[in-house]
């Protein structure tokens, strides 16, 4: 497996919507394939805090050359008055992962219809791998958030994709998906759309090629942020370059919904040793007013990958 990591900036921007950029990156060997990762997201509307509609953020990749691949990023947030009239901004954060010999890498999304009444909601799909995949995991390659019909303050956005293992060569995917505010009960029709990608490795007697999942969670606090909480994670044999991604997220405020105005997840690894790694994780949600006065809370899921 190859690694490399990378970020996308979307400047302020108004009148259209989602944002599309493009960034190419080189490989050192030809992957077989290829997939960018989601990382994390700082998004926000740059000149006041509105009702939220939408947040919309992608991840695709194609091949330029055989060892060179371009990724796209789309983003996209907006209330539902006008037309994208209100100015948003953003940074997007990926993992490129580029699979070798004894590796796969497979695609797919989860939508979900307009419905109201329950959440969040979940959805099952399965998963096979080609024969001699023994370690595996799924993740976030971007997101669909949204209000049906209307906009509305924020509560609560849930986006995640859990998987496990029932047999070889097999991932069982689980997608996890909620947005409201805390009027009423899930009252406010809701859709939306997980993105992910499997990956499936062959990991060797050094560990090169293994995986580890974990669980960051942030406790209501108001005051400030973005804040950070970090887990130690051990891997059984020493590794190589390693990367964060992230494979769902939680983000709310405490008691009451508001405006939203800016949201901040972020996960990132730093090796300590040859078999210990930190991952860092980073969340943030406020609206306009006051400096982080309102209470928040959330959680970040994540899956720490090995070359």
């Amino acid at each position: 497996m190859m690694i490399q990591q990378g970020s996308l900036g979307f400047p302020s921007f108004r009148d259209t919507g989602p944002q599309t950029i493009e960034q190419a990156l080189n490989f050192q060997r030809t992957p077989a394939s290829v997939t960018a990762f989601l990382s994390g997201f700082d998004v926000q509307f740059v000149d006041a805090d509105h009702h939220l509609h939408s947040l919309d953020i992608d991840l695709r990749t194609r091949n330029l050359s055989p060892a060179s691949v371009e990724v796209t990023g789309q983003f996209g947030l907006r209330d539902l008055s006008g037309n994208w009239d209100d100015r948003y901004a953003g940074v997007v954060r990926y993992t490129l992962v580029g699979a070798e010999t004894g590796e796969e890498l497979l695609g797919g999304s989860l939508n979900f219809p307009e419905a109201s009444g329950s959440g969040p909601r979940t959805l099952n799909e399965n998963v096979r791998f080609g024969n001699g995949v023994r370690s595996t995991t799924a993740g976030l390659t971007g997101f669909l958030g949204r209000f049906s019909t209307s906009d509305h303050h924020l509560l609560q956005l849930e986006t995640d994709v859990a998987s496990q293992s029932p047999g070889p060569s097999q991932l069982q995917i689980s997608g996890t998906y909620g947005l409201r505010d805390s009027s009423g009960n899930w009252d406010d029709a809701y859709d939306g759309l997980i993105r992910y990608a499997a990956v499936g490795t062959s990991p060797t007697e050094r560990g090169f090629g293994e995986i580890r999942t974990g669980r960051l969670d942030f406790a209501p606090q108001a005051g400030s942020g973005p804040r950070e909480e970090t887990i130690s994670i051990t891997f059984a044999n020493p590794i190589g370059n390693c990367a964060a991604i992230l494979t769902g997220f939680l983000i709310g405020f405490d008691q009451n919904d508001h405006h939203f105005h800016r949201a901040i997840v972020e996960v990132e690894a730093r090796k300590l040793s040859d078999t210990q790694v930190e991952v860092v994780g980073r969340l943030g949600l406020r609206d306009d007013s006051g400096e982080w006065d309102d209470g928040y809370r959330g959680s970040i899921r994540f899956a720490v990958i090995s070359e």
